[in-house]
């Protein structure tokens, strides 16, 4: 977190402790329309909520989650249990491939091993938002942040366009993750290298053997893949959600200062401040492990299939097709988690910049005062993420990234030559 947060003591120590000001009503703890979590949750992911119930993932209803049946709940339990265990096994054991280092088997492996991982911590991190009901808890702070301006209960926040787009880009990477699969379950986990060139296996060596769990690895694939891509949806649209409120408030605020009303309305605008700063801290404290483990793992993957590309002259043309096939999907599948974060931070300066440069503050030290206030309150709440706890997710991490993964190709590549 920022030096400045630890400067000023208790405001550091309560992650959803927000500074107000004296003159503060609690307008924005009013009593709210309950929701139930199905509808919350329909609400903020659409379809992927059909997904998700019908995927084995959503602990909603089980045993750390709202005991309603019994014999539901020891069910759902039981279900993730094995889907568990059968997720961490198919990543252990491409994960224990023995191909030599730097070689096309052992970046194969770290490519469907890492894309194995970010599966992986998909489904704990859905089991952990089901089970704690992050989509309730998220969906009722929207739903205060949205009073200030609107008395409706709003049920469905997306346009239907976006699921569209958002279910073909799901389906695309499923049918990558199929396709590997399918290779895996004909050919052979990884290639083989015969006198320096890259071959593939004869077809059917491999049919129902260890090396594709006995014909498990397709469910498998298809299924690890759908973990993803229901994380991934609920990590988009959650901040797509929260970004159109900064939006609208942005907007509000420019209206306010073009009709000279932000004096007379800077309060109202202070206390829907400390509403959103809630909800976005709210949102990091839910959201922040996600964008943290799968960027590392996919940037890893991605790494991957960037330096199997210098492996093009081999004449295994199914396995290059796949690798630039991955290359482009991980590439893809990271600026989709690092540009929300990022975004919302933008959004998040420019919302107290439009005040503390407005002029006819001055002539008024108590709304300056008050300016100040949502400045501090802004800089001290914890609303950034980053991965791995290093690198801080904003609008220049993507353009970091863009620089950091060439290098480590450039260097596992001329490592392989050295090795030769």
């Amino acid at each position: 977190l920022p030096e400045e947060m630890e400067e000023n003591g208790d405001l550091s120590n309560n992650k959803y402790e927000i500074p107000m000001s004296e003159t503060s009503s609690i307008a924005e703890e009013e009593d709210l329309p309950s929701v139930r979590p199905s509808i919350a949750r329909r609400s903020l992911i659409g379809p992927f909520s059909l997904l998700l119930t019908f995927s084995g993932l959503d602990l909603q209803r089980s045993l750390c989650g709202i005991k309603t049946q019994k014999c539901r709940s020891i069910t759902s339990t039981v279900v993730f249990t094995i889907i568990a265990l059968l997720f961490f096994g198919r990543f252990a054991f491409v994960m224990s491939n023995s191909s030599p280092s730097l070689s096309w088997g052992w970046g194969e492996a770290n490519i469907i091993g890492f894309t194995a991982a970010q599966s992986f911590v998909a489904l704990i991190l859905l089991a952990r938002w089901t089970c704690l009901g992050m989509y309730s808890q998220i969906y009722t702070e929207l739903l205060r942040v949205k009073s200030f301006y609107s008395t409706t209960v709003v049920t469905s926040i997306h346009e239907r366009s976006q699921f569209i787009g958002a279910l073909v880009l799901g389906v695309f990477y499923i049918l990558i993750t199929l396709a590997s699969s399918i290779k895996t379950s004909i050919y052979g986990r990884f290639s083989v290298e015969l006198n320096g060139t890259t071959v593939m296996l004869h077809p059917g060596y491999f049919v129902f053997s260890m090396d594709n769990l006995f014909g498990a690895e397709l469910v498998l694939g298809v299924w690890m893949a759908m973990a993803t891509v229901l994380a991934t949806a609920s990590f988009v649209f959650i901040h797509a959600a929260v970004r159109m409120e900064l939006t609208k408030y942005n907007e509000d605020l420019r209206e306010a200062i073009d009709k000279k009303t932000l004096l007379d309305s800077l309060e109202k605008f202070n206390i829907r401040h400390i509403a959103i700063l809630k909800l976005v801290s709210l949102l990091t404290d839910k959201l922040a492990s996600f964008a943290s483990f799968s960027t590392f793992t996919i940037l890893i993957a991605n790494v991957n299939a960037l330096y199997l590309m210098s492996f093009m002259a081999t004449t295994n043309a199914f396995s290059t097709v796949m690798c630039v096939l991955w290359m482009l999907c991980t590439g893809s599948l990271i600026f989709i988690i690092l540009n929300p974060p990022a975004t919302i931070q933008q959004l998040l300066v420019e919302a107290t910049s439009l005040i503390v440069n407005h002029n006819e503050l001055i002539a008024h030290p108590d709304k300056i005062a008050l300016a100040q206030l949502m400045v501090t309150r802004n800089r001290v709440t914890p609303t950034r993420m980053a991965i791995m706890n290093a690198i801080v997710v904003n609008t220049h991490t993507p353009h970091l990234i863009t620089l950091i993964v060439p290098l480590i190709v450039a260097v596992l590549s001329y490592a392989r030559k050295f090795q030769q």
